[in-house]
């Protein structure tokens, strides 16, 4: 499916992926909100590939929840901007986000809360509120390598203690300018500012 035209603003969620293997085309058109919802919506079909969408506005800009089965989604040429978050996956595995942006959302870029064996590549997160990069509870087994964290304000990168290298591998990740600093625990990006 390929969008020929802007979305919005809608109330509430925007576009919820409703099969298993969809491929979504923005095309480089927006779907924007009025500050609640999500703009795309993962939760019940794994296996999408959504590409080159432009969403603002939402409580979350595209969340992806494993509850109802919603695993294995490649996520790639997006951009989120002015959401609460950019980004926002829940108890899902086998995601992989690639060149994505998110940028002046007020909490946090790219969110992953009990998100396992995923990979983050070539993604940038920049002029976020709070983290740029946050691995949250039960986040294990991502492969986090070539993203960029700057101008956010706390850390660019921060998991929650236990689940850094440990359970996650982080290289060659760049951050700067974040306010609190690069990340917490130290190592996961370089060079510290």
């Amino acid at each position: 499916m390929t969008l020929t035209s802007d979305i919005g603003p809608c109330k509430g969620n925007a576009i919820i992926i409703g099969a298993a293997n969809i491929v979504l085309n923005c095309a480089g058109h927006s779907i924007t909100g009025t500050g609640s919802g999500s703009g795309i919506t993962f939760n019940a079909h794994g296996g999408a590939t959504v590409e080159n969408c432009n969403v603002s506005g939402f409580s979350m800009g595209f969340y992806v929840s494993g509850a109802d089965g919603s695993n294995n989604n490649i996520l790639r040429d997006n951009t989120a901007t002015n959401d609460t978050y950019g980004f926002y996956l829940k108890g899902t595995s086998g995601n992989a986000l690639s060149r994505n942006t998110a940028d002046h959302d007020s909490n946090t870029g790219i969110y992953l809360y009990r998100a396992q064996s995923g990979t983050l590549t070539g993604n940038t997160a920049s002029s976020n509120g709070h983290f740029g990069f946050r691995f949250d509870k039960g986040s294990i087994h991502n492969a986090v390598s070539g993203n960029t964290a700057d101008s956010n304000g706390q850390y660019g990168y921060w998991a929650r203690s236990g689940q850094n290298n440990v359970k996650n591998t982080f290289s060659s990740n760049e951050c700067s300018s974040n306010l609190v600093g690069g990340s917490d625990p130290t190592g996961l990006c370089a060079p510290q500012p």
